[in-house]
Order: structure tokens, then sequence, then C-alpha cells
């Protein structure tokens, strides 16, 4: 059948409540919810702008939260599935990366808990968490419109030596990356999938696949797993 878009902004409850509405009076199950609405910011905590701060959760966390409340009867008719998409990033501590790796660290409990609370109904729920993919949203922290540019002079010198590795470092990452075809794949099988899995850890950090960092960050004591994500 045709693609019917449906315009919507997660951080506005009439804007998800209309949506909501649209897809009920067009009278059709609704198999799956995919969150994918979200932002990124790198930048010490320090040198955060509250607003930032605040808009990232409305987004990666309340957002979530907002469509999935008003989403979740039409789930249920259908016996539908929900899929998150995460980050390794909550499983890895990184330098500048606070108010991200938080915001996706409460995704994935958020995506923990639903799974538990919605299994009487028999809603899977499922998280993609990948790590570096070649996207515009990654393109955005990095040249000229890396966020550490708006940062005062002053208050910038504090993280220097982050600043100057932090731009080489992304740039690198972002080379190696592969594109959005990898998170596409993990979404397609946790729809799809008659057993999906309850989290997809796909595309790499650098030379390294995710999943073997994510399964060191379970593994290791935090101070050995600190030196490694220095290098990364």
């Amino acid at each position: 059948g045709a693609v019917v878009p449906v315009i919507l902004d997660v951080t506005l409850e009439d804007t998800v409540v209309t949506a909501a509405r649209f897809i009920q009076e067009e009278q059709r199950p609704l198999v799956g919810l995919v969150n994918c609405a979200g932002l990124s910011r790198r930048l010490p905590l320090e040198l955060e702008p509250m607003e930032a701060v605040k808009e990232l959760y409305e987004v990666n966390v309340f957002g979530v939260t907002r469509v999935v409340q008003h989403f979740l009867e039409m789930l249920r008719c259908s016996k539908g599935r929900i899929i998150n998409i995460g980050s390794v990033a909550a499983l890895l501590p990184h330098r500048g990366s606070s108010s991200y790796s938080g915001s996706k660290a409460a995704l994935e409990m958020i995506t923990d808990t639903l799974r538990l609370e919605l299994a009487p109904w028999e809603i899977s729920v499922s998280i993609v968490e990948p790590g570096y993919v070649k996207t515009p949203l990654a393109a955005k922290q990095m040249g000229d419109n890396a966020p550490w540019r708006q940062v005062d002079p002053v208050k910038r010198q504090w993280y220097q030596d982050w600043i100057d590795s932090a731009d080489r470092s992304r740039q690198q990452a972002h080379d190696l990356a592969p594109g959005p075809e990898v998170t596409s794949a993990a979404i397609l099988d946790a729809l799809r999938n008659p057993k999906p899995k309850t989290r997809y850890v796909v595309a790499n950090v650098k030379h390294f696949p995710a999943w073997t960092l994510t399964t060191l960050a379970w593994l290791l004591p935090d101070r050995i797993k600190d030196l490694i994500v220095k290098k990364f």
C-alpha cells in the first residue's frame, strides 16, 4: 500500500495525540512502533547549557515516553512491537558524553522495564544499540558544527586537551562507520522475527565491533574500563 507520512514532534503533546488519532481513524492494525527521534550533544557536563540538556532529554527520553503512552492502546490490540533506538554510549562512559549517554542509559532502563510490563499482552520490546553510524546527526557534532565552538573561550581552555583530541577521534570514527543500513536491518528483524532479540548491538566504534566493547563494559572493573575508553 501507499506510504502515508504523519508529521509529529515528540516534544509536543498535541502533535503526538493528533498522530495517534489519525492512525486509529485509519482502522488498520498498528504492528510496530519505532522510536528513532533523537538529539546528540558532545560536551563536558560543566560546559553544557542547561537548556540544551533539557532539550536533549525532552527528545531522547520524555519524547519516547510520550509516544509510547499514546500509541500503546493500539499496540495492545495487535500484539505489536516497540523498537527503541538507543546507543552503546549508554554502557560506555566517554568524556564529553554525560548528557547524551545519560539519556540513552535512561532509555535502556525504560526499554527493559517496558518489556516486563507489557509481557502479559505479548508486546515485544527491543532496543537497537548502534556504535558509530554515518548519519546527519553525527555530522552535526563535527567541524564548524561542534558544540564546543559555542563555549566561552576561558572555559574552553579547561578542556582544551579533550577538544584537541575529540574532533580528530570523532572524525576517524565517522570515517570508519557503516551507513544507516545496519540499524535498518536490526529494526526490520525486530519487527519481523517471530522471536526478536531484546537487544541489537550493531555497527562499530572505530576498528572494533560495537558488541565487543559492550561485552567488555559488562565484564571489566570500572577503573580498567576507564583506561580503555580513554583511547576512544
